[in-house]
């Protein structure tokens, strides 16, 4: 299962909570690398993740 906490076209900053993932009972939170913008956004909350998908791109700025 995964929550998505973020819009496409929203701007994240650096260690900002983006995505988390349910994998075997335990939770990953995924943040924000860096600031810029969120782009192609292919995670859905409720979705299930395919192993090695791309969930999301962030765009510099």
């Amino acid at each position: 299962m995964t929550v998505v906490h973020v819009d496409e076209g929203e701007h994240v900053l650096a260690g900002q909570r983006m995505v988390v993932v349910e994998a075997m009972k335990t939770e990953h939170v995924l943040t924000a690398p860096a600031e810029g913008v969120v782009r192609d956004l292919g995670a859905r909350s409720g979705a299930a993740v395919a192993k090695d998908a791309v969930l999301l791109t962030i765009e510099a700025g």
